[in-house]
């Protein structure tokens, strides 16, 4: 973790950790105008039920990738 000002960074590594300490976070404290979450949110869903290791997961991954 590295600070500096009014902002933070924060890396992770493991996708659990991501998608278990990262999204309830952000579903705790949201950020408000971020469509960019949400579509990470999506795909983090996607990942973690291994939805994309199927034509429809990645057909989903790529519908959220190019939604605006």
């Amino acid at each position: 973790m590295r600070k500096g000002g009014l902002a933070c960074d924060y890396k992770m590594a493991d996708f659990n950790d991501i998608y278990n300490k990262l999204v309830p976070f952000f579903n705790k404290y949201p950020l408000y105008g971020t469509k960019l979450l949400n579509k990470f949110k999506q795909a983090a869903g996607i990942i973690k039920h291994k939805e994309h290791l199927t034509q429809q997961g990645l057909t989903k991954l790529q519908a959220i990738n190019s939604a605006p």
